[in-house]
């Protein structure tokens, strides 16, 4: 399989299938898919959903499979994997507190709304009414459970794992994960052909260092087709053109991997 993400393209086959993986928060473990179901309980449940929550043993969707969106951010280098109409959101207590599931009364493990011992349905909002009592008069919730993956540019990392970033009300989760899969390149082609001529830039891009000019005090450094060498100190790893102030304040430019070449009017 290939992301094909905004100005990249990272191949899952290079590093690795990572497939289905487990993510343990508190009580809660979550199965996250990538670009595949993720792994249901043994008893059933998220057979097509992309996150599925495995605490309990029915298993709860956090987003389908088929309601998968990548998109790709540039200010952080970011790929964000999400899934939507997943299972419906778990039941709140009147006062708007999430229910808990499962929650043990009186010994026993519930994984949804009881009325034992009250006129109505109700829930406990902690795993353990026992020890706690804390609970409220169920309100069951319209809006479905969504999921969201953050892949962030990490060349210390290999595949990496997904983290746990939030959650939110049982209804929403978010994973962080560190991976140099989506890292953009630093490098890029610097040849290239328009209406039968060839252009080679190679002999201008430094392996070394940097091109550098000073203009009214300021410094620039600039290198083509791949990141500066030997730069400012912080100019970032996949910079092409970063400009240093009188005061020492850096700035980038230009990142590598956003570089297109053209000709316009023979130059």
């Amino acid at each position: 399989m290939r992301w094909v993400v905004g100005p990249f393209v990272s191949d899952r086959e290079q590093v690795g299938q990572p497939g289905d993986m487990k993510v343990t928060r508190d009580s809660r473990t979550y199965s996250v898919g990538v670009c595949t179901a993720a792994a249901g309980p043994e008893q059933g449940g998220c057979k097509d959903g992309g996150v599925c929550l495995l605490s309990g043993t029915k298993g709860a969707s956090f987003g389908r499979l088929q309601s998968m969106k990548l998109d790709y951010r540039h200010q952080d280098e970011a790929v964000i994997l999400s899934y939507v109409n997943g299972d419906r959101c778990p039941p709140e207590t009147d006062e708007g507190i999430p229910c808990v599931f499962p929650f043990t009364f009186n010994g026993k493990s519930y994984e949804e709304c009881i009325i034992e011992s009250r006129a109505k349905l109700w829930c406990s909002t902690t795993a353990d009414y026992d020890r706690d009592h804390e609970w409220g008069f169920c309100r069951h919730s319209n809006s479905h459970r969504t999921s969201s993956i953050i892949f962030k540019c990490d060349e210390d990392e290999d595949i990496g794992r997904p983290q746990v970033f939030s959650e939110v009300r049982g209804c929403d989760v978010t994973f962080e994960w560190k991976t140099k899969v989506v890292c953009p390149p630093k490098k890029m082609e610097c040849k290239f052909i328009q209406k039968h001529k060839t252009y080679d830039l190679r002999l201008l891009s430094s392996l070394t260092g940097s091109w550098s000019l000073v203009h009214d005090g300021v410094s620039y450094y600039i290198n083509l087709c791949q990141k500066i060498y030997k730069g400012p100190l912080g100019c970032s790893e996949r910079a092409s053109i970063c400009r240093r102030s009188t005061t020492g304040d850096v700035q980038v430019l230009g990142l590598v991997h956003t570089q297109k070449l053209d000709v316009i009017g023979g130059k």
